[in-house]
Parts: C-alpha cells; structure tokens; sequence
C-alpha cells in the first residue's frame, strides 16, 4: 500500500501555493497543507508531521532562513525545499548551512517538482535510517556523505547560475557562439574547445569559434573530430562521451594509435525544435583527466541554454532587421517626395560615423549612430507637403512647425520599443551648444554626444546641397561656417574631428548631391 506523505507548501503568493499543491497532488499520494507566511508555517509543523516542507526564501512575519533554523531545531530530520525566483551563489550557500535540502526555481514544472521530492525523501529516509538503526560510527560516516553532496549541490548550482548569467549578457550570435566555447572549456577545465555549425545545404560541419584558437584546434584535433566524431554526433543527434580510446570506432583508434596517445573528450549536439544546427566539442582535459558524466551533464545544460538564446537572439534579429527595414524605407520615401532630399539621410549617417571613428566612440555607438542616423529625420512625416516642399524661405510660424519634427521622430522610434538611447539622439540632433537649439533647448554636454555629431553632419550636408532658393555652398564654405559656430551652435571637439576627417576625404565624396533638408535656420 503507497504511504499517504504529509507535505507543507509555505509562500505568501497564492498563484504559488496553489501551482505546487496540485503539482503534488498530480504526482504522489499525499495531503498538502499550505501557509501563508512563516509563522503560520511554523505552527502548522508543530501539530502535523510532515514528510517534507516547501518554503519560500521571503515571506512576512517570518522569513524562509529564519522558518529553516527553526524546523531544524524542531526535527531536523524533515527535508525542507526552498522556492525562490531569484537564486544565486551567496542564497546557495547560506541555506544550505540552515539545512535547507535542494531549491526550486521559480516557475518550476511538474517534472522539477516531481525529481525534487523523490530526492529529498529519499535522503530523509536515509538519514532517519541512519539516526535511528545504525550505530554511531554509521551515523557519522552517513551525515558525512550528505554533507559532501551538500558541498557539489552548492559548487553545481554556482555553475549552473554562471552559465545563465554569461548567456544572459549575450547580444548577437557571433558573440554568443564564442561564449559558448569559452564557457564550455572553463565548466569542463578543457584546454581545446570548439563549436562547428552544421551547413545542411553542404552537409558538412564549419567552424565557428573555437578555444585557444581556430587555427590551433585545426592543427590539433581537426581531423578525427570533423570527418567521424562531430559528423558522427550532427548525424545522430545525440552526445558522445569517451573516456577513452578503447570505446572509439577501429578507424578512430587507428589514427589515435599513428598519434600514440589515448584520448579522452566529449561531442554533443546543439538542437533548435529537435533539429541538430552544431556541434560542441570538448578535449584535452587539463592534467589529462577524463571527461566525467558530471562534465556531460554542464555540457548538456550549457547546449540547451545557449540553443534557446540562439533561437530567441534569431527571432529577435529577424523581426529587429524587417522592422529597421521598414523604417528606412519609410525614410527614403520621405526623402523621394521632393528631388531635394534625396540620399540625405545616408551622406549624414556615413559621415557621423566618420566623425564617430575619429573620436575614438565605441563599435555599439557606432551601431546606435548608424540606426539614428538613417532615421534621424524620420519625424518629417508629420510636417505637411507645404511646408516641408515650399520653394522659397520659410516664415516664423512654419519654421516652428519644421522644428517639431525631432521629437515626432523620438515618439515613433518610442512607439516601436526602442531603447532610451536611439530616441535622445533622434530627438536632441538639432539642440545647439549654446542652448538655443530644439526642442528641448538642452546645453553644452547635456546634449547627447552622438546627437552633436549629427547635427554637425547634418548642417554640412544641408549647406552643400542645392536648395530651390540658392546654390549649395562649397565644402570650404560649409566648414568654415561650422568652424565659425563651433562652441556656440557645435561642439568644438566635434567640430575638429569633423575638420580632420573633410581633409582626408575625397572632394567628390564630401559634396551634397541636389536635396532638401529641412528649412530652418541651422541650414
């Protein structure tokens, strides 16, 4: 007959309790008692005996460390379970030392609850079998062995939440994929790593980012892994642990036994939706270990969390790359809607970014100069055709109506979600150093950096393109007027970059082809 197991689920949100109690009740036999805080928990130990009792790290009155001391001080033989959503190393260790028995992160599944109970019962078992049957020695030699497993469940969680915190930092692919490889030897102790990314159309297996380098893993292992080991696991899709040669297929040995060396490593797939995309390998363990099962198993964790970053980070380049294209060519059909404004938008992005180079910025405010400078007159679409199309000067009140047009593009750039950072810049490329500028008459280094690099851009642009009512100006012209307002309507220093990169252009390359820009005073 199935024992009918006592369980307590202590956790201030309801949705919580509720989850865990039919989890438990789907899986074993068993009556869940719940509490809502620690101190009704704690009574509620004191008048049923429980099998087991999962309990939140905080709730009021009395939190999960204080709630742990205190069923341990009361029958320290009950498994307790911590319920957190936000583990980590310091969390790890400091319940562990109160006794608590294993965690669950929040949310967790059926599967997670199911292998969690069966683990900690089962460990209950043993320590009351050893408390009360065994004799003392028996007793000692059995909280030793806990406390030893303690010990690797502390050292596998503090590798597991490192592995999530590298692939949570990751923004692109080409990043991530030599992450993957970095990690993989550090979690393995590997001084030779690498991962190949499956070409089906080629049916063949292509580096991608290997440690300590392509060109080393080639010389090195190339040849065993690429033509039976990688192809081997990519074809099959499942991973392959050596710990020494004896178990390689006889042509593996052979080419092993030319090389007279035994070899030790591992190959595992990398799947999206069940279907192989790479593969990790691991080998020349250091100190010329073998690879363990525990090794897979890191592997094994890694491979399906950076296969799921994979496919989010390509969902995500997807939709990012169609919804960039649309807004540019939202922007070229402003620009078509009269001769003047043609190309416009790309002169000014390639020529801040010029600018850019020369003062030293970063490659990711290049990237965010490149995104903001095709859009940063995207706002024109809500000026009208009479304005942003007259023929001749502008009056006052149209010219206000033109300077609207940076933060209509800030809140359409706002509207899809972008970042703060790609609206300041879109929405402050027309503020002057002074102060005088638009819309928010931001001043000196208030105004966002790659902001006063447009606008530099930009005022070129617009006085050496043709304008219904006058001729463009020469690009000596143009730079001696932005020499004649740097540190009043330019920054200075972007003033003189922007001088030094001119001298090094080409005189075709620096002149405006016939555009508008917008009429305001700045052009």
């Amino acid at each position: 007959m199935n024992k009918k197991w006592n369980i307590l689920v202590a956790d201030d949100e309801e949705p919580v309790r509720t989850s865990l109690k039919e989890s438990l009740e789907e899986i074993i036999t068993c009556t869940v008692h719940t509490a809502s805080d620690g101190l009704e928990a704690l009574e509620a130990v004191r008048s049923v005996p429980f099998d087991c009792c999962f309990v939140d790290i905080r709730m009021p009155r009395l939190d999960g460390l204080e709630l742990i001391k205190k069923i341990k001080d009361y029958d320290n033989t009950i498994p307790v379970v911590i319920i957190t959503g936000h583990p980590s190393l310091d969390l790890a260790v400091d319940t562990m030392r109160r006794g608590a028995s294993d965690f669950l992160v929040k949310p967790f599944g059926l599967k997670d609850v199911a292998v969690t109970f069966k683990r900690v019962t089962k460990e209950r078992a043993l320590l009351i079998e050893n408390v009360f049957l065994k004799e003392e020695i028996e007793k000692k030699k059995g909280i030793e062995r806990l406390n030893v497993e303690l010990q690797h469940k502390i050292q596998e969680a503090t590798q597991l939440n490192e592995v999530m915190q590298e692939l949570f930092s990751v923004r692109s692919s080409d990043e991530l994929f030599q992450r993957i490889v970095d990690i993989g030897a550090k979690i393995t102790a590997s001084e030779t790593v690498s991962f190949m990314l499956l070409d089906r159309e080629k049916n063949r297996l292509i580096m991608i980012a290997a440690t300590p380098s392509k060109e080393e893993w080639i010389g090195k292992a190339s040849k065993p892994f690429g033509e039976w080991i990688a192809g081997k696991v990519a074809k099959d899709g499942v991973a392959l642990l050596v710990k020494d040669a004896s178990s390689l297929p006889p042509e593996v040995v052979n080419f092993l036994r030319e090389k007279k060396e035994d070899v030790s490593f591992i190959s595992l797939p990398l799947k999206i939706k069940n279907e192989v995309f790479g593969v990790l390998n691991c080998t020349d363990k250091q100190n010329s270990a073998p690879y363990s099962e525990n090794d897979l198993y890191f592997l094994d964790f890694l491979a399906k969390k950076a296969s799921l970053t994979i496919e989010n980070l390509a969902l995500y380049e997807s939709l990012s790359q169609n919804l960039f294209s649309t807004l540019y060519a939202l922007v070229e059909t402003i620009e078509a809607r009269d001769p003047y404004t043609r190309e416009h938008s790309r002169r000014v992005t390639e020529l801040s970014v010029k600018i850019a180079r020369r003062l030293g910025c970063s490659d990711k405010e290049v990237e965010l100069l490149t995104f903001a400078g095709y859009l940063h007159d995207i706002g024109k679409i809500g000026v009208r055709d009479n304005i942003l199309l007259k023929d001749s000067r502008l009056t006052d009140e149209e010219i206000d109506i033109i300077k609207l047009h940076p933060g209509i593009g800030a809140n359409i750039i706002k509207h899809l979600g972008f970042l703060h950072r790609e609206q300041a810049i879109i929405r402050h490329h027309h503020e002057r150093w002074d102060g005088n500028g638009y819309p928010d008459g931001l001043k000196g280094e208030d105004i966002p950096m790659l902001s006063r690099i447009i606008a530099v851009a930009d005022a070129f642009d617009a006085m050496t393109s043709d304008r219904p009512y006058r001729k463009a100006k020469t690009r000596e012209e143009a730079l001696s007027r932005i020499k004649k307002d740097a540190g009043a309507q330019f920054d200075k220093r972007v003033a003189e970059a922007f001088e030094q990169v001119l001298n090094n252009m080409p005189e075709t390359e620096a002149e405006g082809k016939p555009e508008q820009i917008s009429q305001s005073p700045d052009s």
